[in-house]
């Protein structure tokens, strides 16, 4: 897989997460960010592994994600 693909599927399992209010706030909780400063770390590459690494914490977010994806 190159950085490109690995980009693309972080940004879309970041839009599902905060797609589900229970989710997002479990997400800012744990990362410490707020909703006004997770659109300026998108493009943050470590953030977007962070991202893949809270989806692959919880079986069934992650279960989420790959049936919408």
């Amino acid at each position: 897989m190159d950085i490109d693909h690995a980009t693309v599927i972080a940004l879309r399992a970041l839009q599902h997460l905060v797609g589900d209010d229970t989710t997002r706030d479990r997400f800012m909780a744990t990362s410490g960010l707020d909703p006004s400063t997770i659109g300026a770390e998108a493009s943050n590459p470590e953030f977007l592994a962070g991202v893949l690494d809270f989806l692959l914490a919880d079986e069934a977010i992650l279960v989420a994600f790959c049936e919408t994806a």
